[in-house]
């Protein structure tokens, strides 16, 4: 009797705890184009909480979060990417890392999209 109590609270804690993931990655992919919240909360978590400018939280497309207050191109230069001017347009941002463009749009400083162009 004891054991049926236990398993059925186990099995309602896992399915509350997929519901909440699930939800999570709704909201993770919704505002930053990310699915994976574990990864999008630990980047947000870094440029929030401490002094790291910069965050890189998915590789393919590429999304970045910096801190508010630090510019795009001065954390893009430090990581290693060329800012190329003369592609830009409009809000549009053209880097240039090993031979591979990153083109992207950065929304207010904190989030930036990059989709690789090979």
């Amino acid at each position: 009797m004891i054991k049926r109590k236990v398993i059925k609270r186990a099995v309602i804690a896992v399915i509350i705890a997929a519901i909440l993931f699930v939800g999570a990655a709704v909201v993770s992919y919704a505002a930053v184009g990310v699915l994976n919240p574990i990864s999008s909360g630990i980047g947000l978590f870094k440029v929030t909480f401490t002094d790291t400018a910069f965050a890189e939280v998915q590789k393919e497309p590429k999304v970045i979060f910096i801190k508010p207050d630090y510019g795009i191109v001065k954390a893009m230069e430090e990581q290693g990417y060329v800012f190329v001017e003369e592609e830009q347009m409009g809000s549009m941002l053209v880097f240039v890392k090993d031979g591979v463009k990153y083109k992207g749009i950065s929304n207010g400083g904190r989030i930036s999209y990059f989709r690789c162009e090979k």
